[in-house]
């Protein structure tokens, strides 16, 4: 099997709780991280210069920026990896989703149980999370990542009260069994003392530490490289002793996304994981990630180049209104389409079912 994967992202624009008032994102709501695996890369060089020069692309480096209209180089290009069984994983969030998950999780979550973790109660929470993301006043939203930036009780009590007034309003089956979940977790939250910061932080997404030891909150590059690592885990049957990931350079973020990763593998048989058809998130081996710069590697350059095109289609599609070429639909159909070579390849979509209708993608592509 492959052992080498390269992996880059796009739309990165910080952890979630940067959005603050407007929920914008700095006009990038959609993120996306792109991983192909290729174990002899000095014959994919030679085939991104061959495409290169068949669709005029000029610039030194291939990147996302480069090929942006030119979605036929796409094409080409997912047809070269289809046709030389070179795996394909990609990882497409939209970031209002996400924190609508993770309040979910949390406040949630926890009238649940260990029983959370099921396939079936899964599928509930995320149900629940969708209708958040179309329903909740975006208040809500706000008030949450306030209260990630504070982990004050203060802050955690405007979410309830933002969240419960929303909740009693609601007529049908879904809110009403939301509000009777919000009004548990309500009454345990009450009985948390002020200084009892360990407890209140169970009600919030649990934090990384940044550079400068900053708390860093929801970051969609790191659910997403372990989602990658999870599918990589279950191609491999989990063995994975020997497989290399390369991740374009993280001067931010790259002890978070190591330590991270580690703390997955340590964990193997100690805490209940996710149970999902195609990744597996226990870890009885270990591959090394290693960050390296794109320009000295054609891996990361088609993972930039495949990530950028899935970012910028979904949010042209979602977001933008804008008129998207015939062209680009059939590129995004062939990503999409790799779900079918098996083993959880293709695209992986962090986001409610209602947009997986508007980009015609049948709910079956989803984990």
């Amino acid at each position: 099997m492959i052992k080498h994967y390269y992996l880059d992202e796009s739309g990165h624009t910080g952890d979630l709780a940067n959005a603050r008032e407007q929920l914008a994102f700095g006009r990038q709501p959609v993120f996306a991280l792109g991983c192909v695996g290729v174990d002899d890369v000095a014959v994919l060089d030679r085939e991104i210069d061959r495409l290169k020069a068949l669709h005029d692309i000029r610039s030194p480096e291939l990147k996302a920026s480069a090929v942006e209209k030119k979605p036929r180089f796409i094409s080409d290009l997912v047809e070269y990896l289809a046709s030389n069984d070179l795996p394909l994983l990609i990882e497409v969030v939209d970031k209002r989703f996400m924190i609508a998950a993770n309040l979910v999780e949390n406040l949630f979550a926890r009238q649940i149980g260990a029983a959370a973790f099921k396939s079936e109660m899964r599928r509930m929470m995320n149900m629940i999370a969708e209708y958040v993301q179309a329903n909740a006043p975006a208040a809500l939203l706000r008030a949450y990542i306030d209260a990630c930036c504070t982990c004050s009780k203060d802050a955690l009590a405007k979410v309830f009260d933002v969240m419960l007034g929303w909740l009693k309003r609601a007529e049908d089956e879904v809110g009403c069994g939301m509000y009777r979940m919000a009004a548990n977790t309500y009454q345990e939250f009450m009985e948390i003392s002020v200084d009892d910061i360990k407890q209140l932080l169970r009600l919030l997404p649990v934090p990384d530490t940044g550079t400068r030891g900053q708390p860093v909150w929801m970051l969609p590059n790191l659910s997403s490289l372990m989602n990658i690592y999870a599918r990589i885990n279950h191609q491999h049957q989990g063995r994975i002793d020997g497989v290399k990931l390369f991740h374009d350079e993280q001067r931010q973020y790259g002890d978070i996304l190591q330590q991270a990763k580690a703390m997955a593998e340590s964990n193997c048989g100690k805490i209940e994981v996710p149970r999902l058809r195609h990744a597996d998130f226990n870890f009885d081996e270990a591959a090394s990630l290693i960050f390296a710069v794109s320009n000295t590697s054609p891996g990361i350059q088609v993972a930039d180049a495949l990530a950028g095109f899935v970012m910028r289609y979904v949010k042209r599609m979602l977001y933008d209104g804008e008129p998207v070429a015939t062209e680009a639909h059939l590129a995004f159909e062939q990503i999409v389409d790799f779900f079918e070579h098996g083993d959880g390849q293709g695209i992986n979509f962090v986001m409610p079912a209602a947009d997986l209708l508007k980009l015609d993608v049948l709910p079956i592509t989803s984990f």
